[in-house]
């Protein structure tokens, strides 16, 4: 009995282990993206550049706490931190998921999935116009020619 429930204690440790290493890649692949973007801004816009250089940076420290921490260390600390300040926690849980999913929806579109299909008469949402578009389903940019 006491090796069968061992057994599974070891499982789940090691899916716990298993997903907080695929969490560390998605938050550096994240910061990453952050810092490409950065670069990108840079000659059009230096103060906006800065800005995404720094949310890269502090991603970059977010990742190496939990690829350093253990499980029940990374639990514990979500748990003070929702208790001490619960508008940070779940504001930053809310904008880390918009990140995120931002993230996988461009990931997705990049290694060849197949884009959302929008119903007809919809208009798509920001960034998701791609250069195959028609001209004139195009939003008018400020200061385009």
């Amino acid at each position: 009995m006491k090796s069968a429930v061992a057994n599974q204690v070891e499982q789940t440790r090691q899916r716990a282990e298993s997903a907080k290493a695929q969490t560390v890649q998605r938050i550096q692949r994240l910061a990453l993206e952050l810092r490409h973007v950065s670069e990108t801004l840079q000659p059009q816009d230096e103060f906006a550049a800065r800005l995404t250089e720094r949310a890269s940076g502090s991603i970059e420290k977010v990742a190496g706490y939990v690829n350093s921490a253990d499980v029940r260390q990374l639990r514990g600390d979500a748990e003070r931190l929702a208790r001490a300040r619960p508008a940070m926690f779940f504001g930053g849980a809310f904008l880390f998921g918009l990140a995120m999913g931002r993230f996988f929806k461009s990931s997705a579109t990049e290694n060849g999935g197949a884009p959302r299909v929008r119903a007809q008469g919809t208009s798509p949402s920001l960034g998701e116009w791609r250069i195959g578009d028609a001209e004139l389903d195009r939003p008018a940019r400020k200061g385009a020619t």
